[in-house]
């Protein structure tokens, strides 16, 4: 089977950070320099193509970096502040490492995406939309429930969170998880509408003003009510499906409601990237270029 991995890199830098810190993980050094940080996330980035290839999968890899946002500055226009209230805990030489990080997958041979203006969320929606039909399979790699945004039947996203590791979070799993996750019934895949809603925290989108779960699973009755989703709400996974389902919500809510969801919608859409700043054609990484890379820092346990 063909596979495409996808990772949303940044979260894996500041996991093994905090855990380095905290003092339960090894801390490595070659040539008497401290090398813990580089190695823990290059090799957790290649135990996700370890695994599949081992049980006999055609991997390609895609490692997304997070660049600052034009959500900033379209946020700012409307009196919001996008993940305004975010404090990063990375210094300087983590931005390093992280360059360091983005230098050695492309040299490998890895597709390597990072653009000024794009968050990793965005260069990941753009390429797995365009990749997926030459792909038997997608999976993203990312902690962020945005990304959920993409699950389809032949795209899952494994989900890390703190203290549960990697969630598997398919379109046959959806609705449970989404369910648990958020007290509230969300439709397959009608998240975007929740988060335009009822908000989301992590990312400042303040949502509907005093709108929660019990208010969304009220909208999504008046709309199945008025005859949405009777056949199943599968398309909404398309952000023009969804914006006219955004639009539809306009009869159920008042003049300052709808407006707060246009206002949170526009942020919680994705971004296209240009297809200037992606690959043309997808590339490979080998065994070789592993080994030549690797064999420099003393990561023999990363390609033999």
């Amino acid at each position: 089977m063909r596979v495409h991995v996808v990772v949303d890199f940044t979260y894996i830098i500041y996991k093994y950070k905090f855990t380095l810190m905290s003092g339960r993980l090894k801390t490595l050094t070659y040539n008497d320099r401290d090398v813990s940080l580089l190695y823990y996330c290059l090799k957790e980035v290649e135990s996700f193509r370890s695994k599949l290839e081992k049980v006999g999968h055609d991997v390609t890899m895609t490692i997304c970096f997070d660049s600052k946002s034009i959500r900033k500055e379209q946020a700012e226009k409307l009196g919001e502040d996008y993940k305004g209230k975010r404090e990063s805990k990375l210094n300087n030489s983590d931005f390093e490492l992280i360059e360091e990080i983005k230098g050695i997958f492309e040299n490998i041979g890895y597709n390597v995406l990072k653009q000024t203006g794009y968050e990793a969320d965005d260069l990941v929606y753009t390429i797995v939309q365009r990749e997926k039909k030459n792909f038997d399979f997608t999976i993203i790699y990312t902690p962020d429930k945005d990304v959920l945004i993409n699950i389809e039947d032949n795209v899952a996203v494994m989900r890390y969170k703190q203290k549960k590791g990697y969630i598997q979070v398919e379109k046959s799993n959806f609705n449970s998880i989404m369910l648990d996750e958020f007290k509230c019934y969300i439709p397959y895949n009608v998240l975007a509408l929740y988060l335009s809603s009822v908000g989301d925290k992590s990312d400042n989108i303040k949502g509907i003003h005093l709108f929660g779960p019990a208010a969304y699973e009220r909208l999504i009755g008046k709309l199945i009510e008025a005859g949405y989703g009777h056949d199943g709400w599968d398309k909404y996974k398309d952000f023009n499906e969804m914006a006219k389902l955004i639009d539809a919500c306009k009869q159920f809510l008042n003049e300052e409601q709808f407006k707060d969801l246009e206002q949170s919608f526009s942020l919680v859409k994705p971004i296209i990237v240009e297809d200037k700043f992606l690959p043309e054609k997808l590339t490979t990484g080998s065994q070789e270029s592993r080994e030549k890379i690797y064999s420099k820092y003393g990561f023999q346990s990363l390609y033999s």
